[in-house]
């Protein structure tokens, strides 16, 4: 199976929600493992969903803004992750904008969108929403290290 093409893009993201679902159980990642939903290579976008605790809330019991962008960096970096062709990508730098709140016992579904991956930086921007992909809740741009990988 050839990396570049939906299938190889499928099947990157599905491995690398099954490795944050297994990776150390103390690890934060381990605690809200995401679900693959879909992807398009032409596009470069992908979808994942996390489900939600009542413990991921905040003191008004809405979802925190800690687990929102923690589950955005998940997603960002997942896709980074495949365009700098199965590098780690770590977080350059992540702005986030909460248009409303999340809402717990409700899933979250995270898309992204590569705009631009180089040798040595991938550029992403994301949405969350949980009923109405045409609603989001909260919205974040990311800049993830490549490696200096191509």
């Amino acid at each position: 199976m050839e990396l570049r093409s939906q299938e190889g893009m499928e099947q990157s993201l599905i491995s690398f929600a099954d490795l944050l679902s297994n990776v150390r159980k103390d690890c934060m990642n381990a605690t809200f493992p995401p679900t693959f939903i879909r992807a398009n290579f032409r596009e470069s976008t992908m979808v994942y969903r996390f489900d939600t605790e009542p413990g991921m809330s905040n003191p008004l019991g809405n979802l925190h803004g800690g687990m929102i962008a923690a589950m955005m960096d998940t997603a960002m970096g997942a896709l980074s992750y495949y365009m700098a062709g199965e590098h780690m990508t770590p977080t350059i730098t992540m702005k986030v904008d909460y248009v409303r709140p999340g809402l717990i016992g409700q899933p979250v579904y995270v898309g992204c969108r590569c705009t631009n991956c180089g040798r040595t930086m991938c550029y992403m921007t994301c949405k969350a929403w949980q009923e109405d992909e045409n609603y989001p809740f909260c919205t974040a741009d990311g800049v993830y290290f490549a490696g200096g990988q191509s």
